[in-house]
């Protein structure tokens, strides 16, 4: 290999291994290319307003986000309309998030602002909460007029 391509490669894995991300040619065109505080890339998932995660539940149009505060071991979760930025309370007083690492561990997530029994934020303060945010993700149900929505909650793509 002569010396410009030795030179070419060492500099592309170089700068590779310093921003530990590749290029992603296939990044869907609903990407959110906001910054969400602790990292200096772009990423190949969508944010939500807040700069946090996105998630669904199933096919019901309840879109959510949910943000962490490691640092204060917080988790803000937000229900949002079909527009997904605007927030929609919902009649829940309370969501239910788990995982399973050698047992099922549950965790309940209350509501704050509570108009009525209409709420569209919930938040928990909990050190295993976070850990679980930050290495394995959880499930996450919401119960509105006697039926249960549930999602899978990957863990936090940001938290290193």
């Amino acid at each position: 290999m002569n010396d410009i391509c030795k030179v070419f490669w060492a500099l592309t894995i170089g700068l590779m291994l310093v921003t530990g991300c590749t290029p992603d040619t296939k990044a869907s065109k609903s990407v959110v290319k906001k910054s969400s505080g602790n990292s200096g890339h772009d990423h190949d998932h969508a944010h939500g307003p807040m700069g946090g995660e996105t998630f669904v539940f199933g096919e019901t149009g309840i879109n959510g986000e949910w943000v962490a505060r490691y640092g204060d071991n917080l988790v803000t979760f937000y229900v949002y309309g079909e527009d997904k930025k605007t927030e929609n309370p919902v009649k829940a007083n309370k969501l239910i998030a788990s995982r399973k690492v050698t047992e099922v561990e549950t965790f309940d997530i209350p509501a704050i602002n509570l108009n009525g029994d209409m709420a569209s934020r919930f938040e928990i303060v909990d050190e295993n909460f976070a850990i679980a945010m930050k290495t394995t993700g959880a499930s996450l149900e919401i119960e509105i007029d006697g039926v249960k929505h549930s999602t899978v909650l990957q863990k936090d793509p940001h938290a290193h």
